[in-house]
């Protein structure tokens, strides 16, 4: 198994290079977080999560990066009678891996999570019943039609899916500015947030970011706030920094005009609002790694 930890590899390297587009063409690529595939046990849910770190090639800059969560708690199969739901409900999946554990230059990891399945416990037993799985379509119709899948390959799929719709809906939109939406339509669920909350000190926000991301990902989310909201999506191009003399010195600065509505933003006085901003960049700098932020400004 190849974790990395966070560092570079030739294998991250190279899908940060076909994301950035080296070539002429870039491409948005999805990486699973990956899972942790033994020994699943309701004494170490969610403490191995925070510890088993997302594994090779995952932790590539320019990738969105998907970890699972789940919604799924209902249990009807007779054979599972008595069984309950490892995980509850808006927290993460049982196999889902985090980067709580990487040193804090490497990348927040995962970018979002979607739903990836459940896992049912019974005393010391667990199991994973159907009923918490998600359902698709068999790769041979001729020997069955369905079949259930789970974990970070499922999230990985729906996060797919996700980025088809989008694209679809704004065919074109760069392949920064459809992860950029992802990234700007993901939400922790209440109970990702009951923890932030409650969380007060600066590394103890970040672990959970570490845990969780910037939270599920939403179609709604992602195109009709960018449709129907105040909501900028700029598109440009600039070398902010360049090399003289041996020394590092900035360059390129761009500036854009919100559109704000005066007349609407005259009419709240003093009421709060919240601003939102998602910030996402590409570039072949530093062996090939780009850097992003995705933040949210109140």
């Amino acid at each position: 198994m190849d974790t990395n930890r966070g560092r570079p590899s030739s294998w991250s390297a190279a899908i940060d290079q076909l994301c950035f587009g080296e070539d002429n063409h870039k491409r948005l690529i999805l990486a699973s977080a990956g899972n942790i595939r033994e020994g699943i046990s309701s004494n170490d849910y969610p403490a191995r999560n925070e510890t088993e770190p997302i594994e090779n090639p995952a932790q590539a800059w320019n990738a969105i990066t998907v970890g699972a969560f789940t919604e799924k708690t209902t249990i009807v199969d007779p054979t599972f009678a008595g069984w309950e739901p490892l995980a509850a409900v808006g927290e993460l999946c049982p196999t889902s891996r985090t980067s709580m554990t990487w040193e804090r230059q490497w990348p927040i990891k995962p970018d979002i999570l979607m739903e990836g399945g459940n896992w049912a416990v019974s005393g010391d037993d667990c199991d994973c019943p159907d009923d918490l799985g998600i359902l698709t379509t068999f790769r041979d119709p001729t020997l069955r039609h369905f079949e259930i899948f789970r974990d970070t390959s499922a999230a990985t799929a729906a996060a797919g899916y996700l980025a088809g719709k989008i694209l679809a809906a704004m065919p074109e939109r760069w392949p920064e500015s459809i992860r950029g939406l992802m990234v700007h339509s993901a939400e922790w669920t209440p109970a990702m947030k009951q923890q932030f909350d409650a969380a007060t000190a600066e590394n103890q926000k970040r672990a959970l970011l570490r845990k969780y991301g910037y939270g599920v990902a939403n179609y709604d989310r992602a195109v009709l706030r960018a449709n129907n909201d105040l909501t900028l999506i700029a598109e440009d191009e600039l070398q902010p920094f360049w090399k003289d003399d041996g020394s590092i010195k900035t360059r390129h600065m761009n500036l854009h005009q919100f559109p704000w509505p005066r007349t609407e933003l005259e009419q709240l006085g003093e009421t709060q609002v919240e601003l939102r901003v998602t910030l996402d960049t590409r570039s072949l700098r530093f062996g090939g790694h780009s850097f992003r932020l995705s933040c949210t400004h109140r």
